[in-house]
């Protein structure tokens, strides 16, 4: 895992999981964690949406919804990019979900 990747996943593991000890959250290469992590945003009312495309570069996108009366506003996305992986994509979507949400 990067060191921004690392610096993100310790971002997240602090808000969703404070009395997991620092460093041993990794949703990127664990699959565990990944499942915890999306559980955990689901209780919250968060639901993932990915997509991934070939054009030729494989590129990469998670985003986390709400569900409200009016549809499903974005709380949180990643953004298209060139990700190694889509763990990495998601973890970049939820710490915006939960940081620096865009709806309510």
């Amino acid at each position: 895992m990067s060191a921004d990747a690392a610096t993100l996943a310790e971002e997240v593991r602090e808000i969703l999981f404070p009395d997991d000890p620092q460093g041993s959250f990794d949703p990127i290469s664990r699959w565990g964690d990944l499942g915890r992590l999306l559980e955990s945003l689901e209780q919250r009312g968060c639901y993932l949406m990915t997509n991934t495309v070939s054009d030729p570069d494989v590129r990469r996108m998670a985003s986390f919804h709400r569900s409200t009366d009016r549809g499903f506003p974005c709380v949180g996305a990643s953004g298209w990019g060139l990700y190694e992986s889509l763990g990495e994509a998601v973890l970049i979507a939820a710490r915006a979900a939960l940081s620096d949400p865009l709806a309510e």
